[in-house]
């Protein structure tokens, strides 16, 4: 099969360009440039019409040339999603499986570009299932259905509130790495990795959460919230009877000792809760923080009369446990 330059450049013009699309197509491009005539000649018999279903290993060089000049009759490529499946591929998590990639009869590409521009920015080569022929109204069938996430994998592996688990889990991984800078971008491998690893912590959290709105009429935080806030304190090396005191506390606003920042938290999660203005309400990070940092002047009963946060001045507030925890 040959393409002529024109189709390069309906390429070039039917992609939306926007500066992380621009930046993964140059890289794809100089990903194009290392390809072999021997890679020319398999990307030619991988996308004939007549082909069977076969695994094919796709080099980053074939998968970049399939993305470039083969890929004009595609939906829009989400550079997020591409990037995540590129990450896997660089970990060694991407596993061969049914799901490949697919050729319309004329040999364009109907299912697969984020896979194949994931091979070509990874650099990693990988063994897909390649299917050919499709017509376009064959094709319009898949991928109806939303694709399974980590909490149903790990529940459909017998981990209990695994759902839960995952959710938790990514708010505890996304609060540590910004806390060092790192990439707050988790894949759902590694969520579901980071689950088994720390499970007791997780049941703990889900029952400290749980029980903190058992027995409170009004208490300022939801379930989510403080099973949440319970996470984070917990990977930061903090005992259980200490968070679940804590967050006690700051459910039903009482205090252990004068001017303690479990009642101001109290009222002003509270307020969030059933505020009607934007600025009177708390985003998620903010409870967080907010929380954290509260932990840390209830733990040496620092006395305070508020306890404020500011995102666009703080970073946010360690979770570490105190040294006393800490040991």
């Amino acid at each position: 099969m040959t393409v002529s330059n024109e189709v390069v450049v309906a390429v070039e013009n039917e992609k939306p360009v926007t500066k992380a699309m621009a930046e993964l197509y140059e890289k794809i491009s100089l990903v194009q440039e290392n390809l072999t005539s021997e890679d020319k000649v398999s990307v030619i018999n991988m996308v004939a019409a007549e082909a069977p279903p076969t695994l094919v290993d796709v080099s980053p060089e074939m998968a970049a040339e399939l993305f470039m000049v083969n890929n004009t009759k595609n939906r829009g490529v989400s550079v997020g999603r591409i990037q995540g499946y590129a990450g896997d591929m660089v970990r060694g998590e991407w596993m061969e499986n049914h799901q490949g990639i697919a050729f319309y009869e004329d040999g364009h590409v109907a299912d697969g570009q984020h896979r194949l521009a994931a091979i070509a920015l990874s650099g990693v080569p990988q063994r897909l299932l390649v299917s050919n022929g499709f017509s376009v109204a064959a094709i319009d069938s898949i991928d109806r259905s939303t694709r399974r996430n980590a909490g149903e994998s790990l529940e459909m592996n017998g981990v209990a509130n695994g759902k839960v688990k995952a959710r938790l889990m990514r708010i505890g991984l996304v609060y540590e790495a910004t806390l060092v800078g790192s990439s707050s971008r988790f894949s759902d491998i590694q969520l579901e990795s980071s689950v088994h690893a720390h499970n007791t912590l997780l049941d703990e959290a889900i029952d400290i959460g749980e029980k903190s709105v058992s027995n409170v009429t009004e208490p300022c935080l939801n379930k989510g919230d403080a099973q949440a806030i319970s996470f984070i304190m917990l990977l930061g090396g903090w005992s259980r009877p200490l968070v679940s005191g804590y967050i006690s506390s700051v459910q039903q606003g009482v205090a252990a000792y004068p001017e303690s920042p479990t009642v101001y938290l109290s009222r002003i999660y509270t307020k969030a809760k059933f505020a009607d203005r934007r600025k009177d309400k708390l985003t998620p990070t903010a409870k967080y923080a907010l929380a954290i940092k509260g932990a840390a002047l209830w733990a040496s009963e620092t006395s305070v009369a508020k306890v404020a946060w500011n995102a666009n001045k703080e970073d946010l507030p360690s979770n570490e446990a105190p040294h006393k925890e800490a040991a």
